[in-house]
């Protein structure tokens, strides 16, 4: 298994230390008010020898955050194409933020940063599996338009 790290300075292959990655999640929220990263991990599931989208499994979890609002965390598996976001109240859909990502983001995506670090920390720990200590919604089952290129401003 091939494992990729693109979180707040730390790019490249493998995964850092779960001390680091908790020093600097928690040290950009407080300090800058907002963290962004991508783990990833390709071959899981024993399937590294495979080809891409010829049976290998690739997973990854991004998330993004905003110390007001919280981490949107976005987990996807390719081999199976899943792809699933934290949900919370889904009758908040109308209520919009402007992302880090320069897009509209849905709030109820927001969950309190302890969980999305929690999160972050068991998909390590499991080397790549969807979290289990929060609850996710697949992708096909959101609503039209609830992520980004949206427009908040339109029913």
């Amino acid at each position: 298994m091939r494992k990729r790290v693109d979180f707040e300075g730390l790019v490249g292959s493998g995964w850092p230390s779960l001390e680091e990655l908790e020093r600097r999640f928690w040290t950009r929220l407080r300090e800058d008010g907002a963290v962004m990263g991508k783990l990833s991990a390709e071959g899981v599931d024993g399937t590294a020898h495979l080809e891409p989208r010829n049976g290998r499994i690739d997973v990854g979890l991004r998330l993004q955050g905003i110390e007001e609002h919280g981490v949107i965390l976005l987990y996807w598996k390719r081999g199976y194409d899943d792809f699933y976001s934290f949900t919370g109240d889904l009758s908040r859909l109308r209520e919009w933020i402007f992302s880090l990502s320069q897009t509209w983001m849905p709030v109820p995506l927001f969950i309190p940063a302890e969980k999305a670090w929690n999160a972050t920390k068991e998909f390590i720990e499991t080397e790549g599996a969807l979290p289990r200590s929060i609850d996710w919604i697949a992708a096909i089952d959101l609503p039209p338009n609830s992520f980004s290129g949206a427009d908040p401003n339109t029913d």
